[in-house]
């Protein structure tokens, strides 16, 4: 009973005012079409409170299942893919560390911003939190030292572009 789809949309469709986000979704295991017509589906069914969470996993996992270890350019080129996508934005010829894909994109919906969340444990993966979430979620076991490391590592990369991203926002 782990799949994200089913229970937000189960948590979504029973709620009117909490906020609703996937912890740590891997962006690698479905296609981002799917991914990203889910995320969209969640926003309007919520009405705008579902934030999109990402991890990387775990590799011995992903290794089990075939996949190779997630990197942090492949995280930040399917951030770019998403906001795109979401915007409205026909996404043709895209070749990128998160995969090759001739034609991405939604259409018959107004363009949205999603919020994206980054589940983060080490430097790389906080500095990317920063630089392309608007959130990221801790382990909730860390010391309040490696809390403050945390943070202060995720506020440091703020402001900093996230690759191949055409939201303002981000700049």
């Amino acid at each position: 009973i782990k799949e994200a789809a089913t229970l937000s949309g189960a948590a979504g469709a029973i709620s009117e005012r909490i906020g609703l986000a996937t912890a740590a979704t891997n962006h690698h295991t479905r296609h981002p079409m799917v991914t990203a017509s889910y995320a969209m589906t969640m926003h309007h069914l919520t009405g705008g409170r579902f934030s999109l969470g990402l991890g990387r996993g775990i590799d011995r996992v992903g290794k089990a299942f075939g996949l190779p270890p997630v990197t942090t350019s492949q995280m930040e080129d399917f951030v770019s893919i998403m906001r795109r996508v979401w915007a409205g934005e026909g996404v043709l010829g895209h070749h990128g560390a998160a995969g090759s894909y001739p034609a991405l994109a939604i259409r018959g919906l107004e363009p949205a911003h999603i919020p994206m969340t980054l589940t983060a444990f080490g430097p790389n993966s906080l500095a990317l939190g920063g630089r392309c979430f608007d959130a990221v979620v801790l382990h909730t076991f860390f010391a309040d030292e490696t809390t403050a490391r945390a943070v202060e590592t995720v506020r440091a990369a703020l402001g900093d572009d996230c690759a191949g991203s055409n939201d303002e926002r981000l700049r």
